[in-house]
């Protein structure tokens, strides 16, 4: 090791001259704990500001007295289902703007263009009917028991009756009715008519105090008893009307 006049210490075998000097005899790298070499500041001090100090800025800042310029480069996002084109409206650049071909969510059972109509035979529009819906055909009603004044919806074709969440009827509050099925309650949309035959349980089933043993035609007001409960039927479809 040698030692400069400066009083530096460095390694001659690594370098011909003082490291730690130049050739006007000030210093160049300053050794440690040199009272002129810059030092880390505590934190939370607070220094003078220093203009020619780079820092940054706070987000969708701008300096003062000027806004920031854009950067055309710079990539964004895009609004879903926005239209293509450098031209269109958010300055989007190269990066497309917006994009026609960008994934879009889809509403669920979506209609169709024409607003979810459909076409009739004479070239007109008429609404498109909801297939979800199971539509009313017709109504027992509870007269008699706990149960007086429920009613009990009819749907088209068959509605089996029983007592369990399985059965189209369910009259799970009656324990008189068979689990199995007392009875099917059918409408008919092409003869326009109600019908109603025996189910798979072993309990008799009354219509206007007759035991039901084949299928029967149903009229208004007809009386049915199933289980210990009395029931009441009208008709929505038939003549009069239909969907």
């Amino acid at each position: 090791m040698k030692q400069c006049p400066n009083g530096h210490i460095y390694d001659e075998k690594t370098h011909s001259s003082c490291p730690y000097c130049v050739n006007d005899g000030t210093t160049g790298t300053r050794p440690l704990g040199d009272s002129a070499f810059p030092k880390t500041m505590p934190l939370n001090s607070a220094p003078a500001d220093d203009p020619a100090f780079p820092k940054t800025m706070p987000l969708g800042s701008a300096p003062a007295g000027s806004a920031p310029a854009p950067d055309p480069n710079f990539p964004k996002t895009l609004p879903v289902g926005a239209p293509s084109g450098s031209g269109a409206p958010g300055g989007y650049g190269n990066y497309g703007g917006y994009s026609d071909k960008m994934s879009k969510t889809v509403a669920l059972n979506p209609l169709d263009k024409n607003n979810g109509a459909e076409h009739t035979g004479d070239g007109t529009a008429a609404p498109r009917r909801n297939t979800s819906v199971d539509p009313v055909c017709g109504w027992l009603v509870a007269v008699d028991g706990e149960m007086a004044g429920m009613s009990f919806p009819v749907h088209s074709e068959r509605n089996a009756i029983g007592r369990g969440r399985e059965f189209d009827i369910d009259l799970s509050f009656d324990s008189a009715v068979s689990s199995k099925g007392d009875a099917v309650l059918i409408f008919d949309g092409v003869s326009k008519k109600f019908f109603i035959t025996p189910g798979s349980g072993r309990n008799n089933v009354r219509v206007n105090d007759a035991v039901l043993l084949s299928p029967t035609e149903l009229k208004d007001y007809d009386r049915i008893k199933i289980g210990v409960t009395t029931y009441v039927f009208r008709s929505f479809c038939g003549e009069q009307f239909m969907y």
